[in-house]
């Protein structure tokens, strides 16, 4: 059986901000879980693997990891844990420096977002001191009007504390907050704090788990996040003639694309009749994995973006 995949258009018009995860959704840190095997060598117990450590750090404090895999119980053994996790601390930015590294587009999707006037923030996990570390060094600081991390809440994610107190930190809602993540647990935060989201196919999240927790979308990678909100924006922007979004099954999906128009200064351009313009093919892009991960993509009705007057050209 197919997913359905809703785009709820006046739930997105809606959002004045995005709160994104980082490790997995904007970062891929998959080489910095390195250090974490190191200090388990250190300490002379046994080495998880990378995909163990992921799934580990989607639910757990560095604190809790280490009494994990220490197999430390007891109140005796909080020493040990402590030198576990001061031993990851003294060395997390130097291994970040070597083997982390940006996923593809996210530097050029953050600055869409923030030009477009969205505030952004991140909601983590890890470490304040460890997520500074990776947003200094990619450079990424000056976009976030806000970070959240486990040193700012009593309950990490899929607990919504982190989502709300994001929001709050922006002067807004939850419901005028985006969550974009890569895991379950990023969509249940979201869902549980009344916030909309999207989840990413770079990190653990599969797209079946995403839809089961209550994503409004699920895309390969933040890159779309902006043409997502552009779509769903179209119709309070004028736009809603040049972008008559159809969906024919599971195979087919079509436009109706009038004449060009100016949005915001920019001439939109149509490559070809049946296309859409320049500026969204990045979100043609997202569809066509839609299309190839077996999604049926449909409208809620009555939908803004339909125009069953206008003929859809085949793409």
């Amino acid at each position: 059986m197919s997913a359905i995949l809703v785009l709820q258009g006046s739930v997105l018009r809606a959002v004045k901000a995005v709160a994104f995860d980082l490790d997995g959704t904007l970062i891929d840190l998959n080489g910095s879980y390195q250090v974490v095997q190191d200090a388990c060598r250190a300490f002379s117990v046994q080495i998880p693997s990378i995909p163990e450590i992921r799934c580990l750090i989607q639910v757990l404090s560095l604190e809790q990891i280490g009494s994990h895999v220490l197999g430390c119980a007891s109140e005796s053994s909080s020493q040990r844990v402590s030198a576990f996790v001061e031993w990851i601390h003294e060395r997390y930015e130097t291994y970040v420096t070597r083997f982390a590294r940006l996923v593809a587009g996210t530097a050029a999707s953050l600055s869409r977002l923030v030009a477009s006037g969205y505030k952004l923030a991140i909601v983590s996990n890890n470490d304040r001191s460890n997520v500074m570390a990776v947003v200094k060094h990619f450079g990424l600081e000056k976009y976030f009007s806000a970070i959240v991390t486990k040193d700012d809440v009593r309950r990490l994610k899929p607990d919504p504390e982190m989502i709300i107190g994001s929001a709050r930190n922006l002067g807004l809602t939850p419901h005028e907050q985006l969550v974009v993540g890569d895991s379950k647990y990023d969509t249940r935060a979201a869902t549980m704090s009344g916030s909309p989201s999207i989840g990413v196919t770079t990190g653990v999240g599969t797209l079946q788990e995403f839809l089961a927790e209550g994503a409004l979308d699920v895309v390969p990678s933040v890159s779309c996040v902006p043409d997502v909100l552009f779509l769903a924006n179209a119709d309070s922007a004028g736009q809603n003639e040049n972008l008559n979004l159809m969906c024919v099954g599971l195979s087919r999906v079509k436009y109706a694309p009038r004449k060009p128009v100016s949005r915001r200064g920019e001439h939109l351009q149509w490559d070809k009749p049946g296309l859409m313009c320049n500026r969204s093919k990045l979100f043609l892009n997202c569809l066509s994995w839609h299309m190839s991960n077996q999604l049926e993509i449909r409208e809620q009705s009555p939908s803004p973006l339909l125009n069953p007057a206008s003929p859809a050209p085949s793409i």
